[in-house]
């Protein structure tokens, strides 16, 4: 059994036994090399002749000692000729000179000419004995084609009968039987062959002419052709009959099954080489950038815990990839859009190493990649339509009565595929071909938890991601890690490297800026903190960590240059925190060219990198609030899935919980009206959230108590926070706020999430920012439409 028996059921195999000829009577043993014959499906000779036997025929014995009296010449002359010569034309000029010895040529070829004609005499070898007979399908080199069976009666040979012996023809056109021949004769004057060992008994078969039960069970038949079959044309096929025999008038119904768990196997093999190639090895690194080193890859843990639901991978796979008769790919699909965003995010951010790109840009390359006819497309070249689950398709057998042309025993014949008749690859549409591809996606996130087979796989789908705008090699997956449980190896891509020393060299130099960016990040550390489920402090103090957070807050307009507020210029203000910084991140990896671009590009760099920010964050989001209700709502359909994730992720609710983490405190802009006018509405939504949850004992649906089970929590000082909020709006709102409002808080939340899947990790940012929405994710779908079903984020979801 492979994880358990699949769908609590046995699975059996089945292999073929033979007498053990080395131990005991009643010993058996597997029988290997059928199993070989049967995985190549090659053909077995009933008669093993010794020697050179099956190489003289009767019919042909003159022309074949002619070809050895030529063959042994040319032998002799090769070992007549000097052993050093290297010219192999100089063989027949050797020969001529040593003619003296042809005696003892001609006694070479007289011993050899013995040894054939003795051979020739000897019986030959039965490969499979008289009751295993019984058991193979038989196919002839000459005579009638097709297959053909030993006798339902079970007698395998006609006593007294061989080839010279007298035989009724078949029935001519008028139904009058011809005169009596021998199979000798038959033979020799239809189709051309004389028979080797006439004497030998003929075997008594039944051709087989169509696959019903009856050839199946050995059900004998009387309109079956009956054929007398000399022994020594006879080849077996390699399945025996017994295999078939199992299945009976099953077959077809077992072999679809069969043949996709195979398939489902070869694309679990398959995903494992995914795995080790693309285990999150720079293996591009020292053509880029001119560094040979191995990135150790860190696995997500918390976050992907449970996400199986405690399927195996090859469940996920035919879940992933089963069409009809029931759909079960759509909550995979739901997960593997997300899965399919963040990774194409963390790409993008990897080729943006120069900054030339802003949120618009970024967004308008992702969409490219992720549409439906670019996902169709990938998924046909890939040959994802053979993996597909399709209700009602139908096996055909690879044993096909209607075989035509020469049999030779070592020819290979073609094994049965799989023939799917319903559907076509061509007859899917691509919006179906594309959830798909998502939903082999979240299969691959699931089992991968540093994401190296999504990284894989997204090598061999080819997505076109900045191919349009110049991008060398913009095919292939150019992150140096997945930031699923670690950061972003900045270190090893030089040109990363140089600009997160020059956006801290920026910051730190404008000392206005500097301080009250350094108040900041020590408060929103202190946030982080305190809500993770996990110790952070480590993490989120390296230097690296400190200047993206650093970043993600400076939300001021940018329209700076190189000159600093006190009208001194960059260079006047490098000093030793500058130094001490370069030290602690460039680690001799060329810095001065760093603080080059600083210099030229100033706060616009910063901006430009929080659009990046930005861009990650509001991805990573999505998968993490996608996964925390993939798992908190195994039953719910993927719409539900879908409705839960719009209620938690508008900007309304991004700036509440902003707001009231007191994450907005941090922010370099304090003066914003905006900020000022959503704090106004904030209060407002506090006041009559308030009003409803104190008529209902404390929490809006079932009070306290079933608020601290819903978060899992006994503890009496765990207690709702948010009650400005509900259904994706403030309360009491049915329609968003203005987006003028709105906007600059969510991409702060947004950059500063980035910041910390770039810096910490997937895994870290979520310990940190996870608790944070815990109470938005608790609300089931049809407590969302039963509440909030009349608002503009629930109300096209009824």
């Amino acid at each position: 059994q492979r994880d358990g028996a699949r769908d609590n059921q046995r699975t059996c195999l089945f292999v073929p036994l033979r007498k053990d000829p080395y131990a005991d009577k009643d010993a058996v043993e597997i029988d290997w090399n059928l199993i070989r014959r049967v995985e190549s499906f090659k053909l077995q000779p009933y008669f093993l002749a010794v020697g050179g036997n099956w190489r003289v025929p009767g019919m042909y014995s003159s022309r074949h000692v002619a070809f050895v009296l030529a063959l042994s010449a040319v032998v002799y002359g090769f070992h007549a000729a000097d052993i050093n010569q290297q010219c192999a034309l100089m063989w027949s000029e050797c020969m001529m000179n040593k003619l003296q010895n042809a005696p003892i040529a001609c006694m070479w070829l007289v011993f050899h000419a013995f040894v054939f004609l003795f051979i020739s005499f000897l019986p030959p070898k039965r490969t499979v004995d008289k009751d295993n007979l019984k058991n193979r399908f038989l196919l002839q080199s000459r005579g009638k084609h097709g297959i053909f069976v030993v006798k339902a009666d079970g007698s395998t040979t006609i006593h007294d009968k061989n080839a010279y012996s007298m035989f009724p023809s078949q029935p001519n056109e008028n139904g009058q039987l011809a005169v009596q021949q021998s199979l000798y004769d038959l033979y020799l004057r239809k189709y051309q062959t004389r028979l080797r060992y006439p004497n030998e008994l003929v075997l008594s078969t039944n051709r087989v002419t169509k696959h019903e039960k009856e050839d199946l069970l050995r059900a004998s038949s009387s309109d079956t052709e009956v054929a007398h079959v000399p022994p020594e044309l006879v080849h077996l096929l390699p399945c025996p009959r017994d295999m078939l025999y199992v299945c009976g008038q099953h077959m077809a119904k077992i072999m679809l099954p069969l043949e996709r768990a195979i398939t489902l196997l070869y694309v679990e093999t398959r995903m494992e080489e995914l795995r080790r190639k693309n285990c999150m090895k720079a293996t591009t690194l020292s053509v880029r950038n001119d560094v040979s080193s191995t990135i150790q890859p860190v696995a997500c843990q918390t976050l992907l815990s449970n996400l199986d639901e405690g399927k195996s991978f090859l469940s996920l796979l035919d879940e992933a990839t089963s069409l009809s008769p029931h759909s079960t790919y759509q909550r995979l699909e739901f997960l593997g859009d997300a899965v399919l965003n963040y990774f194409l995010s963390i790409d993008l951010m990897a080729r943006n190493a120069e900054l030339k790109w802003d949120a618009n840009d970024l967004g308008e390359i992702i969409q490219v990649a992720m549409n439906n006819k670019t996902l169709g497309k990938a998924s046909l070249r890939i040959g994802l339509s053979r993996l597909l689950g399709i209700g009602g398709s139908k096996w055909k057998s690879a044993y096909n009565s209607n075989i035509t042309g020469q049999i030779s025993p070592d020819a290979p014949c073609e094994s049965s595929q799989l023939r799917y008749s319903d559907l076509q690859s061509d007859e899917l549409s691509e919006k179906t071909l594309s959830d798909v591809v998502e939903s082999l996606l979240a299969v691959a996130f699931i089992n991968s938890a540093d994401g190296s087979i999504v990284a894989g796989l997204l090598d061999e789908l080819e997505l076109p991601g900045t191919g349009v705008r110049g991008e060398e090699n913009s095919r292939v997956f150019h992150g140096l890690s997945a930031c699923l449980g670690g950061s972003y190896p900045f270190e090893l891509q030089k040109k990363w490297n140089k600009q997160i020393v020059a956006v801290g060299t920026t910051m730190i130099v404008n000392h206005g800026i500097d301080e009250k960016l350094e108040r900041g990040l020590s408060l929103s550390c202190g946030i982080l903190e305190a809500n993770s489920r996990r110790n952070l402090h480590t993490e989120l103090s390296s230097p690296r960590t400190r200047i993206l957070l650093r970043c993600a807050l400076f939300d001021d307009s940018l329209e700076f240059d190189s000159v600093t507020a006190e009208g001194t210029t960059i260079d006047d203000t490098m000093n030793a925190s500058w130094l001490s910084l370069r030290d602690s991140i460039a680690s001799g990896s060329g810095s001065l060219s760093g603080a080059s671009s600083m210099a030229l590009d100033g706060l616009d760099l910063v901006g430009i990198l929080r659009d990046t920010l930005f861009f990650v964050g509001n991805y990573a989001l999505n998968l993490c609030i996608s996964i925390e209700l993939y798992k908190r709502f195994p039953g719910a359909s993927p719409k539900d899935l879908t409705l839960l994730n719009f209620c938690a992720f508008t900007d309304d609710i991004l700036s509440y919980i902003l707001v009231k983490s007191r994450l907005y405190d941090c922010l370099y802009d304090q003066d914003s009206t905006s900020a000022a006018q959503f704090w106004i509405e904030a209060n407002l939504a506090d006041k009559r959230g308030m009003e409803i949850w104190e008529n209902n004992s404390g929490w809006i649906l079932g009070g306290l108590d079933d608020y601290r089970r819903r978060v899992k929590s006994e503890a009496n000082d765990v207690m709702p926070r948010y009650p400005g909020i509900g259904g994706g709006l403030l309360s009491g709102k049915l329609s968003k706020l203005d987006r003028e409002l709105t906007a600059d808080l969510a991409v702060s939340m947004k950059a500063i999430i980035g910041a910390l899947v770039l810096g910490i990790g997937l895994d870290g940012m979520w310990s940190a920012i996870g608790p944070l929405f815990d109470e938005v994710l608790i609300v089931t779908p049809e407590e969302n439409l039963r509440l909030y079903g009349e608002n503009s984020v629930c109300s096209g979801w009824k």
